[in-house]
């Protein structure tokens, strides 16, 4: 689940027990680790999220 706040806030919310274990699969080269790197690498940046 992805969505925005007021404020140029934004939550990112993945309810899967199994997403944390799965992050170092393949030596972490995966789905999984993919999206979780683009979603911490867009809240990191300054610009507003879309």
């Amino acid at each position: 689940m992805y969505f925005t706040t007021p404020g140029d806030g934004a939550v990112f919310s993945k309810s899967s027990i199994s997403w944390c274990g799965s992050l170092s699969h393949d030596g972490y080269d995966n789905n999984v680790s993919r999206i979780t790197a683009n979603v911490l690498r867009a809240f990191a940046n300054e610009e507003r999220l879309p």
